[in-house]
C-alpha cells in the first residue's frame, strides 16, 4: 500500500476551507498535471492542511487509514515517509518536493513564494489561529530546516502559495506464484 504527495505548481490564497474549494482545486492540479492520473482516483486527491475545524492528518485520509498505514512517496519520486506516523513526526525520508506533474521544484527555498499552505503544526494539528480559514496570518510549510516540511513560518492569508496534497491509498495487485499454494 502506498500513497502520492505532491505540491501544486499554481498558488493559491488560504483564506477558504481546503474541504471545498481547495479540495476541487487540488483534484484539478491532481488531474491536469499527470497522465496516469484519471478521473476516477483524480478526485479522490485532497489537501494536507488544517482548519479551526478540522486537523490536517484527519482532513486528507480516507476512513481506512486509521487501521492501514501506508507509504507515502512524492509523485515520481523517493517516499517521503513510512507510514503515518512518520509523515507527522517531522522527521520525512525525503524532502525532494515534487509537483503534479513529477517535476522536481526550485531547491532555493529561501523565498517564501516557494513554499506551501499548511495552517497546521508539525503533527498535523492545526496551527491555533494559523489555520486555513484565518483571515489574518496563516502557517507555511518549511522547506528550509530539514525534515520538518509541515511547520514554519506565517504569512498574510492575501499570499499566494503552494498547497501539499495526498492521493487516496492505492494497493498494488497481489500476484500469485505458479506452482505455490
Amino acid at each position: 500500500m502506498f500513497q502520492l504527495l505532491f505540491t501544486t505548481s499554481t498558488r493559491q490564497r488560504p483564506t477558504s476551507p481546503p474541504t471545498t474549494p481547495f479540495r476541487a482545486f487540488v483534484q484539478g492540479r491532481a488531474k491536469a498535471g499527470h497522465s496516469d492520473i484519471t478521473d476516477s482516483c483524480g478526485s479522490l486527491f485532497k489537501v494536507v492542511g488544517s482548519t479551526s475545524a478540522v486537523d490536517a492528518r484527519i482532513n486528507p485520509i480516507p476512513r481506512q487509514r486509521t487501521r492501514m498505514q501506508p507509504s507515502t512517496y512524492w509523485l515520481n519520486g523517493a517516499k517521503a515517509a513510512d507510514n503515518y506516523s512518520d509523515f507527522y513526526d517531522g522527521s520525512w525520508d525525503s524532502t525532494a518536493v515534487r509537483t503534479e506533474s513529477g517535476a522536481t521544484t526550485s531547491t532555493s527555498w529561501t523565498s517564501k513564494g516557494e513554499w506551501a499552505w499548511t495552517g497546521n503544526n508539525r503533527d498535523g494539528t492545526n496551527a491555533i489561529g494559523l489555520w486555513f480559514d484565518f483571515q489574518n496570518n496563516v502557517r507555511l510549510d518549511n522547506r528550509l530546516s530539514g525534515n520538518n516540511l509541515l511547520r514554519y513560518s506565517t504569512d498574510g492569508s492575501m499570499g499566494n502559495y503552494s498547497l501539499y496534497t495526498f492521493s487516496p491509498i492505492f494497493s498494488p495487485p497481489l500476484t500469485r506464484r505458479s506452482g505455490r499454494r
